[in-house]
């Protein structure tokens, strides 16, 4: 199934820069829009998972313990997924500078984004220019291959318990609350609301936005299994 989703993934990526570049209402700056993606496929027999980003799927169990499917896209230090990536985005012939690609971007892979895809060169060429780096920072850069991919990362699980439940939620979300919080506070408002998963979703959001625990778009799915 990898290959599909993988095939997916790249099919939409090549849409969206389409679509971003042939819209002539689009200003400049929204011609360089890029995004996460995460999905889900809940079979009985399995659940599989594809992203890209930051966003995250989260499988929680009837026990409450709180499972990560997807590991973040981000070119830090913290994890080994994250060195991985890091490594990656190097290879390439890109950097990081403050966990960032290119000190810009702060996840290394995405849909869109074509000034680290098709656009690099043209980067590197104006990035100096708008402060994007030190002068100097990019001379005799080439790239070997594009720093941000929209390849994603494919797990799956197996059969899971009914009562079981999926969480995919946005990096808006992550930033404030940790997997576990997240776990606990859906099975109280589930198990006080007769299971209703939009409302749960819906409070959990607010719960982020309303606090003003989070400023980034948060928004979050519940697939209750």
């Amino acid at each position: 199934m990898a290959p599909a989703l993988t095939a997916a993934f790249l099919r939409a990526d090549a849409e969206l820069l389409l679509a971003l570049s042939s819209d002539e209402a689009l200003s400049a700056e929204e011609r360089l829009a890029g995004s996460t993606a995460t999905v889900a496929l809940a079979r009985p027999d399995r659940v599989v998972v594809a992203h890209v980003g930051d966003s995250r799927a989260l499988l929680v169990r009837p026990s409450g313990a709180a499972v990560e499917l997807t590991a973040d896209h981000r070119p830090r230090s913290r994890s080994a997924a994250e060195k991985a990536e890091a490594a990656r985005v190097r290879a390439s012939g890109g950097w990081v500078a403050d966990g960032r690609v290119l000190g810009v971007l702060a996840v290394s892979r995405a849909l869109g984004d074509v000034e680290f895809k098709s656009g690099r060169e043209q980067l590197l060429r104006t990035g100096e220019a708008l402060g994007y780096w030190p002068a100097g920072a990019a001379a005799g850069r080439v790239f070997s291959a594009d720093p941000v991919i929209a390849v994603p990362d494919v797990s799956e699980v197996g059969a899971v318990e009914p009562g079981a439940f999926l969480v995919l939620a946005t990096d808006g979300l992550w930033d404030f609350c940790s997997s576990a919080r997240a776990a606990a506070f859906l099975r109280d408002e589930l198990k006080r609301n007769g299971r209703d998963a939009e409302a749960a979703a819906r409070a959990l959001v607010e719960h982020a936005v309303g606090r003003r625990l989070s400023d980034d778009n948060v928004a979050a799915v519940i697939v209750l299994l």
